[in-house]
């Protein structure tokens, strides 16, 4: 993003590696000529591909930078995440704005690097977990952020990517994460300095 001409805010979005994108067209499948969804390569052929990503991606960076911060839905936004989800007869537990473990994993969804593309299950394990050799171990913290993953879109602040193993940030999410999160940059520290004061 940059002030062009000193007079026109202008967004832009550069795709140096498209393989991890989907585009409709005919390829082989297991020998078989299908219509399909496959990998985007590079080529004047899939421009308009491109163009469709670029301005998607366009799109969810300006509505990310576009979210409000109005007190009032902001009390009511915190008031529900901080309460259990209950879905189909399950209970998925609360978030704390005031937990660091809860916002280094909201700050993480955040990420203006996941805008586009969105994130996977690895993405979050990499970022918040140690990693291990062990495939046991690795295991374990795959399936530990499987459950936040979970937890996240059971309190509507995540949704799944259709056919794919990909999350993206909601707009109420995006609104209620950063609400929490200036809660814990900002209202928390300013609670603690006046306790200690």
């Amino acid at each position: 993003m940059y002030n062009k001409f000193g007079s026109v805010l202008r967004v832009e979005t550069v795709i140096n590696d498209p393989h991890n994108f989907r585009i409709l067209r005919h390829g082989k499948r297991k020998g078989e000529q299908v219509y399909g969804w496959f990998s985007m390569a590079k080529g004047v052929a899939n421009l308009y591909r491109y163009g469709e990503i670029g301005y998607a991606a366009n799109h969810a960076y300006l509505d990310a930078l576009a979210v409000e911060r109005d007190d009032r839905p902001a009390k009511e936004s915190l008031r529900q995440l901080t309460e259990p989800v209950k879905r189909n007869g399950k209970s998925y537990g609360a978030f704390n704005p005031a937990k660091a473990e809860d916002m280094r994993l909201f700050k993480t969804v955040m990420d203006g690097a996941f805008i586009a593309f969105g994130f996977q299950n690895r993405d979050i394990r990499t970022r918040l977990l140690q990693e291990s050799k062990s495939e046991r171990k690795t295991n374990r913290l795959t399936a530990r952020a499987g459950r936040w993953l979970k937890k996240l879109q059971m309190h509507g602040l995540v949704a799944k990517v259709p056919r794919s193993q990909r999350w993206k940030v909601t707009p109420e999410g995006r609104r209620i994460m950063q609400t929490a999160l200036d809660f814990y940059d900002r209202g928390w520290t300013q609670f603690i300095e006046k306790q200690t004061a």
